[in-house]
């Protein structure tokens, strides 16, 4: 069968076979239970708003919150070099935006 001959219905089993794997099997093995990582994660975004100046968030405050993601990552498996990637990229993102803010001055 083509690809463009399946049907709508096949590509979404196709689509959620492919989110199963991440999500039950690779990611929990790369980074632990889902459910205890978002409390990490929900405990580390709750300091940083708890301790952030301002009432609405700014695209700094997404670049900051993204590498605290990354670091609850790290969190269980501190050995895993795409966490590492990842929060240098989120890093390099935020600095980018502060840099373009400094030069507009």
């Amino acid at each position: 069968m083509l690809q463009s001959e399946r049907s709508n219905v096949e590509r979404r089993q196709e689509f959620l076979k492919v989110v199963e794997g991440l999500v039950c099997r690779d990611r929990n093995v790369t980074h632990g239970d889902a459910e205890d990582n978002f409390k990490v994660i929900a405990a580390l975004w709750s300091s940083y708003l708890k301790n952030s100046k301002g009432d609405v968030l700014t695209n700094k405050d997404v670049a900051a919150m993204m590498c605290l993601f990354k670091v609850s990552r790290l969190m269980s498996n501190v050995d895993n070099l795409e966490n590492w990637h990842d929060l240098a990229g989120y890093a390099a993102c935020g600095g980018g935006i502060v840099m373009k803010k400094l030069e507009t001055k």
